[in-house]
């Protein structure tokens, strides 16, 4: 079980590098939608890559394995789906309001598989599991109380401006953040010998993600005739915006063969898997905070803080 715990740790930790790259592709101007695209085109081109080089070397080797079962197959293809929506919404919250605290909203949706492991029998209800939950919610309510003093000095305007307007897709990213990960979940709860590898379930979740784009882009504005959003001008900065995908998708493919699966299996195994959410909700949250304030030089007020502390309180209380 410690491995396994290890392993959501260093997964919440890699969710920081997602969460900063979406908003800096609102800030270039890209849009999240853009970036889920082209870092998900990426990392699921690589994992394809991988997968086929490996079973020319190592046909009979687990990891390469082309063996599943169709339903844990299709739970992860929606977590694609899902994830997507959930992106989109943390964009634009992004782009109207404090990243911190539109962070920790949305990535509190964590709690959601520690209720689905309550509900399955996987992990034991005691009275401190169910307070921690509580916890983090009131962490989201804190956070949602909080003010948009918060972000930067260059960005007070536009946040004053907005308001609340970026409460709302913070939520949408909560609900959203929360199914997705269920659907993660359930499909470490099949035997292993019917579940896809974690070299394939990071090319279902790309197809999903990309499935979702190919809907919202394309599908919709040919049924409405209009456009989703903005393009980007011309003189924006192409290829900042491709290395930070870059970036991300080099860091989400390392988390997701390497660990963000096996943990998940591996403390479905130990009859402990509430305790992968709050691992990485807390590794992910502490981390985002810490790069809100060295990096976007935010100033999180009373509130942002009392909210962080909270679901990380909550997330550890849960897992115990």
């Amino acid at each position: 079980m410690g491995i396994g715990l290890l392993f959501a740790v260093l997964v919440g930790l890699s969710w920081v590098v997602t969460g900063a790259a979406v908003g800096q592709s609102e800030r270039l101007g890209f849009g999240a939608w853009r970036h889920q695209c082209v870092y998900t085109a990426m990392y699921g081109a690589a994992a394809l890559l991988i997968l086929l080089v490996g079973r020319v070397i190592e046909p009979n080797a687990p990891a390469f394995s082309l063996r599943f079962d169709a339903l844990p197959a299709l739970l992860v293809a929606l977590w694609g789906v899902l994830s997507y929506g959930q992106n989109l919404c943390v964009g634009l919250g992004m782009r109207r309001g404090p990243n911190g605290s539109v962070w920790t909203i949305a990535q509190s949706g964590f709690v959601f598989p520690v209720a689905l492991g309550f509900a399955t029998g996987n992990t034991p209800v005691c009275p401190t599991r169910v307070l921690g939950v509580l916890f983090v919610f009131f962490g989201v309510w804190c956070c949602g109380r909080g003010k948009n003093e918060a972000v930067s000095a260059t960005r007070s305007g536009l946040a004053a401006k907005n308001g609340k307007r970026w409460l709302v897709p913070a939520l949408g990213g909560f609900f959203l953040c929360g199914l997705n990960q269920c659907m993660q979940t359930l499909a470490s709860f099949f035997p292993a010998e019917t579940r896809p590898s974690p070299l394939l379930r990071v090319l279902f979740g790309a197809t999903g993600v990309l499935c979702a784009v190919f809907f919202h882009r394309v599908v919709m504005p040919l049924k409405t005739g209009k456009r989703n959003d903005r393009s980007p001008t011309d003189g924006k900065p192409r290829g900042v915006f491709l290395a930070i995908c870059l970036v991300n998708a080099c860091v989400f493919l390392a988390a997701g063969c390497l660990f963000h699966y096996n943990a998940l299996d591996r403390l479905t195994a130990a009859g402990r898997i509430s305790i992968a959410s709050p691992a990485m909700l807390s590794a992910c949250l502490t981390g985002f905070l810490l790069y809100g304030i060295t990096v976007l030089h935010e100033k999180p007020k009373s509130m942002q803080l009392a909210g962080t502390a909270f679901a990380i309180l909550g997330a550890m209380m849960s897992a115990l």
